[in-house]
This record gives C-alpha cells, sequence and structure tokens, in this order.
C-alpha cells in the first residue's frame, strides 16, 4: 500500500483546530471581558501560549509545514497536551457565561 505525502499531518490539524476556536472565541470575547475579565485574560493567554508551541513544530522540510505528529518525542507530546488542555479547560466555561449574563 503506498502511502500519502499527506498523511499524518497532525500538528497542521492542531494548528487549524487552535486556529478555528480562537476565532470561535473572538467572537464572544468583547461580551465575556464585561462579564468576567479574568476568564478572558485566562484563554486568551492559554492561546498565546498554546500559538507560540505549535510555532514551534514549523518545517519546511515537510508539506504540511510542520513536524509529523508521530517524529514528536515523548515530551513534545506532553507539552502539546498539555498546552491543548489549558485552553480547553477555561474556553469549555466561556459559551455558559456569556450566555447566562
Amino acid at each position: 500500500m503506498r502511502r500519502s505525502a499527506y498523511s499524518r499531518i497532525d500538528v497542521l490539524d492542531i494548528a487549524f483546530n487552535v486556529e478555528g476556536s480562537q476565532q470561535a472565541f473572538a467572537q464572544l470575547e468583547p461580551a465575556l471581558k464585561r462579564i468576567d475579565a479574568e476568564l478572558a485574560t485566562t484563554v486568551g493567554d492559554a492561546f498565546a501560549a498554546l500559538d507560540k508551541l505549535v510555532d514551534r513544530y514549523r518545517t519546511s522540510s515537510n508539506p504540511s509545514g510542520y513536524v509529523l505528529y508521530g517524529d514528536l518525542g515523548a515530551s513534545d507530546k506532553t507539552r502539546l497536551t498539555a498546552a491543548v488542555k489549558a485552553v480547553q479547560e477555561p474556553l469549555s466555561r466561556v459559551a455558559s457565561k456569556v450566555a447566562n449574563a
């Protein structure tokens, strides 16, 4: 079986998912800043840290523009997982905060 040049571009998928989540958050952020400025700051800071980490895995040696997830070391995978969770937890509270305000 021939392997596709574009298979397993997982870090690219992470980058796109982060970007989509940031765009959704940007729509709610102005209201959230009025309701819970601390939560808005927490989410913004977590996104900034995750962006910085994902940028570390950019490369010109792969068509996706990123190192393949399978090529990352265990510590890199752990750092990515922790950074995603650091966004995920506070972000999960945003919609209900805004909706219930």
